[in-house]
């Protein structure tokens, strides 16, 4: 079900709830939303149909917004969602059932405390089975159009307000926090604002600041939130336990790693959190494999 998303006053003090679950598929896309009082409305569109729209999904919306006001919304209007960002997503989690026949199931704890919710959003131009692909070594004259590594086109919607988020922040760091996790929807693809949240948090005092674009940067939200709170929840304890260990030193050795996860060596400056978690099994493992092994 997707929040409630309003595009004027009167629809959203006509109907103040509107829940709105849409499937996409390759050929069409089944929409189905539950308004208070009225009948469930259910309809259909053509996954793609560029003459009429450029989105399926934010069409259906605008549809069902018309019908809910009684008033026509232009094609292509911006919708205005009252909810900012998936606070509760870490929380929610998935389907995943590890245990299917379990009667009585426990979720675990979140790593984390509190969530605060920042509003911005960048999302890519582009699409695979866009009919009408865009030219992406053309110079771009939209200023919200960027370039990123990958070399897709990514467009800002919202920028991040650094006013609201340095206060935010603030808040936080006058509760008694010192160690932050930051992690927006695509910035797998576009750091640059987990990065200036970063920067911000700094600034204004943090310790420790990590952001998802650098402890996972991946497609999937969700596994990227849980990484980043898991890494944020371990990093200073790791770089408590590694800066306690170089003070016993007047000076460092010339090479001081650390086991990871992976088996692998990571300098000491460079170790992190998540890399620690199976480093005790991963040593077991890389320090048989080298006693048992037999050149011939």
């Amino acid at each position: 079900m997707a929040p409630f998303i309003g595009y004027t006053d009167d629809v959203a003090t006509t109907h103040p709830d509107i829940a709105i679950a849409i499937d996409r598929g390759g050929t069409f896309c089944d929409v189905t939303a539950k308004i208070e009082g009225p009948d469930d409305i259910i309809f259909k569109l053509l996954s793609e149909d560029p003459n009429n729209y450029t989105d399926a999904p934010s069409e259906a919306i605008r549809r069902v917004l018309e019908i809910a006001s009684g008033q026509p919304i232009p094609v292509g209007a911006k919708l205005d969602s009252s909810r900012i960002g998936f606070k509760d997503i870490y929380l929610i989690g998935d389907q995943t059932r590890p245990k299917i026949f379990t009667l009585q199931v426990e979720k675990a704890h979140a790593l984390h405390e509190k969530v605060v919710k920042i509003d911005e959003r960048a999302t890519i131009e582009d699409y695979d089975l866009n009919p009408f692909p865009m030219d992406k070594k053309a110079d771009l004259v939209d200023p919200d159009l960027v370039h990123t590594q990958s070399g897709e086109i990514t467009r800002v919607l919202k920028r991040v307000n650094t006013e609201e988020v340095q206060k935010n922040l603030q808040s936080l760091l006058d509760e008694g926090y010192s160690s932050i996790a930051v992690a927006f929807m695509h910035s797998f693809i576009y750091p640059e604002h987990e990065k200036i949240v970063a920067s911000i948090a700094k600034e204004v005092g943090f310790e420790y600041v990590t952001i998802s674009s650098d402890t996972s940067p991946a497609i999937k939200f969700l596994r990227r939130s849980n990484s980043v709170c898991s890494e944020a929840y371990l990093f200073p304890f790791i770089r408590r336990y590694v800066e306690s260990f170089e003070s016993h030193f007047e000076k460092l050795p010339q090479r001081a790693e650390f086991m990871c996860s992976d088996g692998g060596l990571k300098q000491s400056q460079k170790f992190k959190g998540n890399e620690a978690l199976l480093s005790g099994p991963a040593g077991g493992v890389v320090g048989i494999g080298k006693s048992c092994f037999d050149e011939n």
